[in-house]
């Protein structure tokens, strides 16, 4: 064995994802994927493309274009969301069987 102790009722391969419950690690990941982003965008700039469309040989367009359909994706879940979810109660009243 590693010599690491694990919480009683953790599965084996969740060690493997720990890592993600410090306190660092949201900070550490969004640095890391704006580096990611920012050195893509970078390359982007470098390497000259040729499209059927004008428009879409600018640089960075690709870019735009895949934060506008995010920024859409998550727009659309919000009313989807309120559409589907179900009531409180839906599974019944307040019998006290949990």
């Amino acid at each position: 064995m590693s010599g690491r102790r694990r919480e009683a009722g953790t599965h084996p391969l969740a060690a493997l994802w720990a890592w993600t419950a410090a306190p660092a690690a949201r900070a550490v990941g969004l640095i890391v994927l704006v580096v990611a982003a920012l050195a893509l965008a970078g390359a982007d700039w470098l390497r000259p493309r040729e499209d059927y469309v004008g428009f879409a040989a600018a640089p960075g367009f690709y870019a735009l274009l895949g934060l506008g359909a995010a920024v859409i994706a998550m727009l659309a879940a919000w009313p989807l969301r309120r559409s589907l979810e179900r009531r409180e109660d839906y599974y019944g009243g307040d019998d006290g069987d949990e």
